[in-house]
């Protein structure tokens, strides 16, 4: 249930808007380093950083709760973005990833995963 960019997240953050806390972003990994103490400082506490989702927006992103992470929806540009079924909470709950399968989509070049199939880099580190 993390919101870290791991294999079970297809290696994206899901993050949400600050101030409006609505639905999860996919956020690629490339756009905030998950070893950069201040950017996992900023995500947590601010001051947050304007980040560009897979869907396209581009505003200031924050690491949601475990509430949210668990129950909240994700956007769903994003998830066609990536290739995979809309829902609620990060892809790196159980049975949240379910490829639609099209040719070129981040689900279908990555196979399957499983939720225990990835590492939190933080607990790692």
């Amino acid at each position: 249930m993390t919101a870290y960019p791991t294999p079970a997240n297809l290696d994206h953050w899901w993050l949400t808007t600050q101030p409006r806390w609505n639905r999860l972003h996919a956020v690629p990994r490339a756009a905030a380093d998950p070893g950069d103490e201040d950017m996992i400082e900023a995500l947590c506490g601010g001051p947050w950083p304007v980040l560009q989702a897979a869907c396209g927006l581009e505003k200031p992103m924050t690491l949601p709760g475990v509430f949210s992470r668990l129950g909240m929806q994700r956007c769903a540009h994003c998830c066609r973005k990536l290739g995979i079924a809309a829902g609620k909470g990060t892809p790196a709950n159980k049975n949240a990833v379910k490829s639609l399968k099209r040719p070129g989509s981040v689900a279908s070049t990555t196979g399957p995963v499983s939720h225990t199939d990835y590492r939190d880099p933080v607990q790692d580190a």
